[in-house]
């Protein structure tokens, strides 16, 4: 009896330890990127393992959409690249929300619509985020939610005969890639300078040289497996690229139209509209 009863309490202490939900989730913030979390969540805590998946080069380049604010949010900076992951273990707080105080906080709740349990990873502002009307946000405040859908049934997407150390830098020199290869029909590709968002074009005879013939399409990274041979020379045609376009940007921008105005990070510019002003700050 006590044998039997030693071991029911080892079951018990076992099943106190267990997780209520171990699942794997990609949380799609589509202005600043993918992240993939494994989530492992108990009764008082919540322990994440968040990699980021994607990057949004040509958006945060040009200053579209919100891609700016991933350099003001603790999370983002802590994983800038593809491939960066950091473990975090979140406490329950009196709410019954896992949170690090003004880092990030991951909310579990039910759909009003169908009653489905609904996970939402929560960054918290970082690095002194500025509004557009000169608003200083203070660190630790919350931006939008962004909801997490459960991964089913993944196929492997790793890139065989690539070693684990260079793995994270091909992936990323595949994205900077990717985000380049906008075409521009007789133009050839529509490229962009990561320093200003300023574009120009790359004809298709300069690109296929610079490229070594290799078709543009095997260096998408969703299509990368299938090409190994040809990712391999990833880093390789970025950095020929980078200093192609580091070399003529200046000389062969497009420009834009006269009203329009190409400010740096942190430079303030005030634009008279009218009988009003508008202070625009750069991000």
């Amino acid at each position: 009896m006590k044998r039997l009863f030693f071991f029911i309490c080892l079951l018990g202490l076992a099943a106190c330890d267990r997780p209520q939900y171990d699942l794997q989730m990609v949380c799609e913030d589509g202005a600043k990127g993918q992240l993939i979390v494994d989530a492992k969540v108990y009764d008082t805590r919540a322990d994440l393992v968040i990699k980021r998946l994607t990057k949004e080069l040509r958006a945060k380049a040009k200053g579209q959409s919100n891609m700016w604010l991933a350099d003001h949010t603790w999370l983002y900076n802590q994983i800038p690249q593809i491939d960066d992951e950091i473990e975090v273990s979140l406490p329950i707080n009196e709410e019954g929300i896992y949170e690090i105080p003004g880092k990030i906080k991951f909310v579990l709740n039910h759909s009003g619509l169908t009653g489905g349990l609904r996970f939402t990873l929560w960054p918290a502002t970082d690095n002194n985020l500025k509004m557009a009307d000169g608003e200083t946000v203070p660190d630790g405040e919350y931006l939008v939610g962004t909801t997490c859908e459960p991964v089913l049934y993944p196929v492997d997407v790793s890139i065989k005969d690539i070693p684990v150390e260079q793995l994270k830098e091909v992936k990323n020199c595949l994205e900077y890639l990717e985000e380049q290869l906008l075409f521009d029909g007789e133009k050839g590709v529509l490229v962009f300078d990561e320093k200003t968002g300023r574009e120009m074009n790359i004809s298709n005879s300069v690109i296929k040289e610079m490229f070594n013939g290799i078709e543009l399409n095997h260096f998408y990274l969703l299509n990368a497996r299938y090409y190994p041979d040809d990712v391999k020379h990833a880093c390789e045609i970025a950095n020929r690229l980078r200093e192609y376009i580091a070399t003529h940007i200046d000389s062969e921008y497009i420009k834009e139209s006269e009203n329009s105005v190409y400010i740096s990070a942190g430079e303030v510019v005030t634009i008279s509209c009218d009988d009003d002003e508008v202070v625009v700050i750069g991000q």
